[in-house]
């Protein structure tokens, strides 16, 4: 995981009710977080496939995001010590279109006295949206005694990226956005190798013994692998063979009726 120099961190979590209008600020956040990581879950990291968020929207669905901003007193910046006097956000580029952007507190104006602040970004996607993965940036300005905006020092961190994944609502690979990873406590995945380019290997610690479908899919959602597996208590392997794949990103999902955990993999040659 990278470390990441930047005047806040992000947690995003998923929110569950479609009624929700503004976001509530986790306070507790404010105690767990360790400089200089000021950025959790990190944003999705191509080299270690990690970070991110896998959870997948679909047109014409709700869909949201809630994003706490953690905001420190004093910061280290270019070898400094800086003291935050707020932080601005103006708005967050790229969302599909259908999603709106509402700040805690309503002025979007994050100071340190706030200790936590949030972003929700809601609504249902248009229509009109292409499938496909639209990268999302934070547009604002750190204000430390002089203006610096933040895509500078995001950028400066080399800290990655978050992006919203958009499948269409006929496809059945579309997983609804309000189901949450439901067995990611019984099941805990990883990929060896990830990067990989030809064949790599699921792990799966399980507290279940119960049959899955284990489904791949590209970034348009629609699905390149597929077939039946079992899992017993304990260690088990999933061999996938990507060799007939193209090169880029693809998600792994273990499923069934009780809910459904996944994953990413970077196919590279």
């Amino acid at each position: 995981m990278k470390k990441s120099l930047l005047l806040f961190f992000v947690f995003i979590g998923l929110a569950s009710t479609a009624l929700q209008a503004q976001c509530v600020p986790d306070k507790s956040l404010f105690d767990i977080h360790v400089p200089p990581n000021y950025l959790f879950p990190p944003p999705f990291d191509a080299a270690t496939m990690t970070g991110g968020f896998d959870d997948t929207a679909c047109v014409g669905r709700f869909y949201e995001i809630v994003l706490n901003f953690v905001i420190p007193r004093e910061v280290e910046f270019n070898g400094a010590t800086l003291v935050v006097s707020n932080i601005t956000v103006d708005g967050i580029t790229g969302i599909p279109d259908g999603l709106s952007v509402q700040c805690t507190p309503a002025s979007c104006v994050f100071e340190p006295m706030d200790s936590v602040a949030c972003v929700l970004l809601s609504g249902t996607i248009d229509a009109s949206v292409a499938p496909g993965d639209y990268e999302l940036g934070i547009d604002g300005t750190a204000n430390v005694g002089f203006p610096i905006p933040l895509n500078t020092l995001i950028a400066a961190s080399g800290g990655g990226t978050y992006f919203v994944r958009v499948i269409d609502s006929n496809s059945p690979d579309c997983v609804g956005v309000a189901t949450r990873e439901l067995l990611s406590d019984q099941l805990r995945i990883r990929s060896n190798p990830n990067p990989f380019s030809e064949q790599t290997t699921i792990e799966i610690n399980s507290d279940l013994n119960e049959d899955f479908e284990f489904r791949v899919l590209n970034t348009l959602g629609a699905t390149v692998h597929q077939r039946e597996v079992r899992l017993d208590r304990g260690g088990n392997q999933i061999s996938f063979d990507g060799s007939d794949l193209s090169e880029g990103l693809y998600i792994y999902v273990l499923s069934n009726a009780s809910g459904y955990v996944s994953g990413k993999l970077l196919l590279q040659r």
